[in-house]
């Protein structure tokens, strides 16, 4: 589901660095999460969902 009233924008290099920090297995589990709920918002996923998952 989307939403187009919340939404944040990534530029190419700032999702880059999001999808190294997702990628990467050796990072704190925290960090990672926190990587995904930003890479799930600048998708425009409603927060309901990004909490589901």
């Amino acid at each position: 589901m989307r939403r187009s009233d919340i939404c944040l924008y990534l530029g190419p290099g700032n999702r880059a660095q999001l999808e190294t920090l997702l990628a990467n297995r050796n990072r704190p589990r925290k960090l990672t999460k926190r990587a995904g709920i930003v890479d799930a918002t600048a998708d425009c996923v409603v927060s309901v969902e990004i909490k589901r998952g």
